[in-house]
This record gives structure tokens, sequence and C-alpha cells, in this order.
């Protein structure tokens, strides 16, 4: 058994083995290694005391002899194996590089060697109301705030002039407050930016706005365009026809041709004499007389999008048309338009409508049944129901009309 140097306690004598990392299994401390302890035999061999012998008779006396010791066996660990050290990579090849030239030594030490220093960061002043966040963008208020004279004038004039193009009594005035806003974000937001080299994207891009504003949009005080002339659109014909200007007294056969006055084109559809379809609620019939029936229809041909308020040529029971269409014959008769009860509406005729690219207007004209012995009739549409100039002059030939009996009446 053995004894912890802590604990005092017995333990195995396999706890403290030199070769391990011996625990106490009592106090769990590790005591120091020591060499192991010499045999029982070699420390009892050593203290026994050796009794002298007597002396032979003879008078001759031999030493005794020592008695043999036998020396412990102390189980060594084999050496290790030599392992083979790795041999070093063959050097490499290097040029001989050429002999420097000699110079006489020289007492003075070498010069020291400068490293570069680091590049230093701009000086910055840090102060307590510094945020570690990123600063937000200013928003669309603060840059109207920031705004100066010229170019707050300018975006107060667009504003005006877009605002007045909305009424036609204040149309004249767009173009003078567009010009105003030009001058003011040039010579007040512009170039005053360009002088103190700051920003002046905003005072230009409100100028260039004043300017789009000033060339297509209104029209100059006192100054009136000329109508748009009248052009003939044949009907009927394959391929591409030339359009043919018309005089303004000139009358356009509406069997072969439609009219066409700016962007907006007019032909008639149909000419027939007989009942009239009539609609009330979702009830339709036909009516109980024979009337003259004349159908309208007008489509935009415009390069540029646009839609045109339509103002209906049609009389109606409780609100006769602002743009009234004339008809007469060869004979110097003037019709007037038949209007029904009220409730009553014709099939096929718009009330409101605008005229745009990809929708056409259509409306349709109820007259008095014309004497059998006229030869043609004539229709003049005023061109303002589209809030243009001038008129659209169309001749109804006898061979258009269908159901007009020779010698016959209404």
């Amino acid at each position: 058994m053995a004894e912890c140097p802590f604990c005092k306690e017995k333990v195995g004598a396999n706890d403290f083995l030199p070769s391990e990392e011996a625990v106490c299994p009592a106090c769990g401390n590790r005591p120091p290694s020591s060499p192991p302890p010499e045999p029982w035999w070699v420390s009892a061999a050593s203290l026994e005391p050796i009794e002298p012998k007597a002396a032979p008779p003879d008078g001759s006396w031999t030493p005794p002899a020592a008695p043999e010791t036998k020396k412990p066996v102390v189980a060594q660990m084999a050496p290790p194996k030599p392992t083979a050290a790795p041999k070093p990579n063959p050097p490499e090849s290097v040029p001989a590089a050429a002999p420097a030239p000699l110079s006489p030594p020289s007492s003075s030490p070498p010069p020291p060697r400068m490293v570069p220093s680091p590049p230093r960061l701009p000086f910055r002043t840090v102060s307590a109301d510094d945020d570690d966040d990123e600063e937000e963008p200013p928003s669309l208020l603060d840059r109207l705030r920031s705004l100066d004279f010229g170019s707050a004038l300018a975006l107060l004039c667009f504003s005006v002039a877009l605002l007045f193009r909305s009424f036609d009594a204040l149309e004249p005035f767009v173009k003078p407050i567009a010009t105003l806003g030009l001058l003011a974000g040039l010579l007040g937001g512009t170039l005053p930016a360009l002088w103190r080299r700051t920003k002046a994207v905003v005072p230009s891009l409100l100028s260039m706005l004043c300017l789009v504003v000033l060339l297509f949009v209104g029209s100059w005080p006192g100054f009136s365009s000329p109508p748009p002339p009248l052009v003939t659109v044949p009907l009927n014909k394959k391929g591409m026809a030339a359009h043919q200007a018309a005089g303004a007294d000139d009358w356009v056969d509406a069997s072969a041709n439609a009219v066409k006055r700016g962007d907006v084109r007019m032909e008639i559809v149909s000419v027939q004499i007989g009942p009239v379809d009539l609609k009330r609620n979702s009830s339709a019939s036909p009516s109980a007389e024979r009337y003259l029936t004349i159908r309208l229809r007008a489509s935009y041909e415009g390069v540029v999008f646009h839609q045109t308020p339509y103002e209906p040529w049609s009389d109606r029971a409780e609100a006769p048309s602002k743009h009234s269409p004339t008809l007469t014959d060869n004979q110097g008769h003037t019709y007037a338009q038949k209007t029904f009860d009220p409730g009553w509406k014709v099939v096929g005729r718009a009330d409101l409508d605008a005229l745009n690219p990809g929708h056409q207007v259509k409306d349709v004209l109820v007259y008095p049944v014309p004497a059998g012995e006229v030869e043609y009739l004539r229709l003049t549409l005023p061109a303002s129901a589209f809030g243009l100039d001038g008129d659209f002059r169309l001749q109804i030939p006898r061979s258009m009309i269908r159901g007009l009996v020779k010698g016959g009446g209404p």
C-alpha cells in the first residue's frame, strides 16, 4: 500500500506509478512522480549485521567474503527506433551574382532603413452632435423649401399655366405665364447656381418644363390660327389614294368620298327612308311614321394621341343641339330635325362621347321625308362639335338615298 502525501490515505501501489499520471482517488490531487523504491531484499541485506567468525586454530584468518547481493531488475522500455530524418530539399540553383566592387572599409555605420509610414486619414473634428447612423436623404418637401426665388417662381408659373389650360377663357394667358416662368428659371435659378458653382439641376429642369408649355400648350392672345383645310378622302378604293384639297365653297360627294378637317375624318355611312328604331328603357320598337335617317361616323386620324370631346349634332326634345346641322335640297327647301317624346331614344345615337385613336363617334340625324323630285341633298355639319373651325360640307346624291320613290312624297 502507498500513502498519499496530501490526504495520508492508503491507496494501491499501482496508483502512483511513475510512468503514468497518478491521481489520488480520495482527494483527487496528483502527487509528484518519484523513482521506484528499491526491492525489499536489497534494503534488508544492507541492514543485516555481519557477524565475525572464529579464528582458525592455526592462527590464520581469512576475511569473510561479502555476501552476494542481487541487483534489482528494473524493467526498461526499449529505446525508440530511430526514424530517418527527412531529406532537405536541394537548394535552388541561383545564378551567381556579379561580384560587387570592393570598397574601402568604412568606420561609419550603414544608414538606417526607411520604412514607409501608413497613409494618414484626414483630420475630422468629432462633436457631440454627430450621429453614428447615416443621414437620411432629404425629402421632397425639404427640397422645395430649399428652392431659390427664381426656381420657385418657375414652378409656380408652370403650375398656373397648366391650370389655365383647363379653361377656355384663360387659355390666352398660358403662353405669357410660361414665358415668365422660363425667364425666372434661367435668370433667377440656373445662372446664379452656375455662378456660385452649385447644383443647377432643379432650376434647369423647371425651365425646361416651362419651355415645353410655351411651345406646345395654349395659343398667343390676339392670334388665331386659320382653320385646317378641308380634304377629301376617296372611299371604296383599293390601295392608297391621294387626298385632294377642297375649297371653302366646294361640296364633296358623300357617296364616293369622306371629308377630313385637321385630324377628324367624317363620312356618311347610310341614308334611307323608313321607320326609325326607337328605344325606351330596355324595349325597342320602330316608329309609326317614315323618316329620312342619316347615319354619320367620325374617326380620329392624328399622329399624336389626343382626346377630342364631341357634342352631338342631333336634336333632342329636352336638349337641342348647340351645333345644329343644316339640310337643304336642290330646290332650296330647308329641313328641320325631327324630335321624339322624352324617354325615347334613337338607336345608334350617342349622347356624349369623345374622339380618340381607336374609338369612333357615331350619330344619327332624323329629318322629314323629302319630295320625290329632289336630285340631291346638301348637309352642312359644323366642325365646332369637335372644337374645330369651319364646316364639313357633304352632298348626298339621289342614288344614295334608299327608299326614295320617284314622284312620291312622304
